[in-house]
């Protein structure tokens, strides 16, 4: 069933969604398995996951932050200009994170103190989503693709 927002989709909406769609998904992969690294580095055999306190409060906290980004990515798709600010506020939001991230991590290995592989995982994706952030800030400022959001 098309409808006149298909017809009328910019390309780079659909690349840009399958996109958020793939970072989203890597982000709770990223999510479940500092969860069990941080356990097995803890030194516990009990499951991260079910065991309750900590494990269990940040996984309930990845997967509610899934779901309203998810939302989000399904309002892009639809064309909603609220998706398009929200999307944008959090671009400026991932900018400010990945250079904090990286004078975190940058002073952290300098001090001898990185020792989960995460960190670096996280730090890698966080550099994806900052191009994607940069790529949005021009992006979704486009005449015309600003005018297909309004």
């Amino acid at each position: 069933m098309s409808t006149t927002a298909d017809a009328t989709r910019p390309e780079g909406v659909k690349n840009t969604t399958i996109l958020m769609v793939l970072i989203l998904c890597l982000e709770v992969v990223l999510m479940a398995y500092s969860l069990i690294m941080v356990a097995r580095l803890a030194g516990t055999s009990r499951n991260p996951f079910f065991s309750g306190g900590i494990g269990l409060i940040s996984m309930s906290y990845s997967l509610l932050t899934f779901l309203i980004a998810a939302v989000f990515v399904y309002l892009y798709w639809q064309g909603q200009n609220v998706a398009r600010w929200a999307i944008l506020i959090d671009s400026g939001w991932v900018l400010l994170q990945t250079a904090f991230a990286g004078f975190t991590l940058f002073s952290f290995h300098s001090l001898g103190r990185v020792q989960h592989s995460t960190l670096y995982m996280s730090f890698g994706l966080n550099g994806a989503k900052c191009a994607l952030a940069l790529y949005f800030f021009w992006y979704l400022n486009q005449p015309t693709v600003k005018a297909w959001f309004l």
